[in-house]
């Protein structure tokens, strides 16, 4: 049970009572403009007057007669109002359909891991600065056949040299990229990375002075650009689309081909049919396309939200 305000009120009542299932126990609260309280349930609407509960009436001995709604939980006034922001509304309907092997999975991994937390909060969080944004692009590049601890070091280096952003890489790879490659060397492969990044940074600065305006093209282009990149493949392009740019395109790595092995989903390991598998039976729900493939991750390696601690 939910109270959510709301705008478009007719297309919210729609789009809530096409993914309840017939029968089932539970209703919505919506809130409208005009502060009307609205009870939806499956195959019946109530409007009611807030401020006056003996309106409520009819509402509660449908819930309670027609679907069995224990009369202590159609307590209308009691739930707190909660905002439709950052797609939470999305990620409730979607709770309610699970039609499919994939929903239901990722419903099964949030319920086994929760939120994100540690390192992978700083990568799901629905609000990013634009450090936490620059961070992850660098970390994406760095991170390939690498451990993240390493990662972090290199990361580390460039922040004491107050370089840890995409113009701060640009402007030490321009004038020394020999400087850049021994600030990234923990991270491995420090001499061909060293490369990469500096290449990507100058394209961004170059092109379009600034990760924000390059993220503001829409992701067709943003990953079209990424790609023709030296050194940058759909995992990564993806990865910081996703992650940074906060853009609807799922990642596939090799824990994802294991995880669709081990759960029978598919056998392909084709990065575009597996892409194409997991976005049409999820929403196109940035929140849920990041935490879902972060969960997979911990799955894959066995631990916590830390990457370290394995799962007993």
């Amino acid at each position: 049970m939910h109270i959510i305000e709301v705008l478009d009120i007719e297309k919210t009542i729609a789009e809530v009572q096409e993914a309840m299932v017939d029968n089932e126990p539970y209703y919505f609260h919506i809130y409208d403009e005009g502060e009307t309280l609205i009870i939806v349930f499956k195959n019946k609407v109530f409007k009611l007057d807030p401020n006056d509960e003996a309106t409520w009436q009819e509402a509660r001995s449908y819930g309670a007669e027609k679907l069995g709604i224990p009369e202590d939980e159609l307590d209308f006034d009691s739930v707190d109002r909660i905002s439709k922001e950052d797609n939470w509304f999305n990620r409730q309907i979607m709770r309610r359909k699970q039609k499919t092997k994939i929903h239901r999975l990722y419903l099964e991994l949030s319920e086994k891991y929760g939120s994100p937390k540690d390192f992978w909060e700083k990568w799901c969080k629905e609000r990013k600065t634009k450090q936490d944004k620059e961070t992850i692009v660098l970390g994406a590049m760095l991170t390939q056949r690498v451990s993240w601890l390493n990662v972090e070091k290199a990361l580390n280096n460039l922040q004491a040299e107050n370089a840890l952003s995409i113009k701060g890489v640009y402007q030490i790879g321009k004038k020394n990229i020999e400087l850049l490659e021994r600030l990234i060397k923990p991270s491995g492969f420090y001499k061909q990375k060293a490369k990469r990044v500096f290449g990507l940074c100058k394209f961004i600065i170059e092109n379009h002075s600034s990760l924000e305006r390059f993220f503001k093209q829409d992701l067709a282009r943003c990953r079209n650009q990424l790609l023709a990149l030296f050194g940058i493949g759909p995992e990564t392009a993806d990865s910081i689309l996703l992650y940074a740019g906060g853009k609807p395109t799922f990642v596939i790595d090799e824990y994802t081909r294991r995880f669709c092995k081990r759960h029978n989903i598919s056998a392909t390991k084709s990065y575009n049919a597996l892409q194409n598998l997991f976005e049409k039976n999820l929403p196109k729900d940035v929140k849920i396309y990041q935490d879902f493939h972060a969960m997979i991750v911990l799955e894959g390696r066995g631990t916590t939200w830390d990457l370290i601690t394995k799962i007993q």
